[in-house]
């Protein structure tokens, strides 16, 4: 009998022992953005992916979308996009009156009508970190060797190999390493904000302010998931490298898909202007994200105004 009170601080201490280590062990706001930021830079995607970017306006009159179909060769970094969305080949533009006249040839050939698009034509990638890191690009599988062939080659036919050849074992440097050196050079000041529950996400929320170049660093607030370390939400100042949408903050959304994680929605927090409309909300959702087995050829956009992250 004297044995089950001793039995039950036992079990007692694993359960306290097992809490404390799963639980989170720092709130140290940089060692939480330097796990996020590890988190992207491990991520695995397909070499080439396809997707529709869905814009969405919201004014007076309600909310429009189109569709634009899109893809992202993950090796070159290129993104290919057909610059006439769905509504534009279901609502095709018409002129607003007058008409340009050139004696020849007008400069810089013909050109596109400003209120063919809601808000530009997005040339943008599910497959980006808005700042938290930069996601190392894919690499193709390599060739095989002249050796591998043959070998494969004499598989293929049941022929023995041949005895291995003596391969000289290269020589070490002769410099050797002495020592390794780091310094610490931020860019953001960092903050702990508490804890929050984001689509159902218990997350870390760290806000942000740039220690220099603040239109280059943007992000300003982050939330990133206890469990996974998983980037969930942020809000930077500014999203694109051009436009009206530089001028207001943005809060973008990510979620996995399999085992990757991706951009998934944009939305903007402030009003917008463009082309003589004033929306109350711009949106961009990626969908129908899809491995392809081919790169997609890349396409020249001709607009006013074309979306591009940094």
């Amino acid at each position: 009998m004297a044995r089950v009170p001793w039995l039950l601080l036992v079990v007692i201490g694993c359960l306290l022992t097992s809490e404390a280590n799963a639980a989170p062990l720092t709130t140290d706001p940089y060692r939480i953005f330097e796990h996020a930021s590890e988190v992207w830079e491990s991520q695995q995607y397909p070499l080439y992916l396809h997707y529709a970017v869905d814009l969405s306006v919201k004014d007076s009159r309600g909310v429009r979308t189109e569709a634009y179909q899109s893809a992202y060769n993950n090796v070159t970094g290129q993104i290919s996009v057909d610059p006439i969305s769905d509504y534009e080949r279901a609502h095709p533009a018409t002129p607003r009156g007058g008409f340009r006249f050139c004696l020849f040839a007008c400069p810089g050939g013909p050109q596109p009508d400003p209120y063919t698009d809601f808000f530009g034509v997005p040339v943008l990638s599910p497959v980006y970190a808005f700042g938290v890191a930069v996601i190392p690009r894919a690499t193709l599988p390599p060739s095989p060797t002249s050796d591998e062939i043959v070998r494969e080659i004499r598989r293929d036919f049941n022929d023995p190999m041949p005895s291995d050849r003596v391969t000289q074992t290269p020589s070490p440097s002769s410099l050797p390493e002495i020592i390794t050196v780091t310094t610490a050079n931020r860019n953001y000041h960092m903050r702990f904000d508490g804890e929050q529950v984001i689509n159902g996400i218990r997350c870390f929320h760290l806000m942000l302010s740039a220690v220099h170049d603040p239109a280059k660093y943007r992000l300003r607030e982050l939330w990133v998931a206890q469990a996974s370390f998983n980037t969930v939400r942020v809000v930077q100042d500014g999203n694109f490298t051009d436009g009206p949408g530089t001028e207001v903050r943005w809060m973008i959304d990510f979620s996995t898909q399999g085992s990757s994680l991706y951009a998934v929605r944009e939305r903007s927090l402030g009003l917008i202007r463009y082309g003589g409309e004033t929306y109350s909300q711009v949106a961009i959702a990626f969908v129908d994200i899809q491995s392809i087995p081919d790169p997609v050829p890349t396409t020249l956009v001709g607009a006013y105004l074309v979306l591009r992250e940094p």
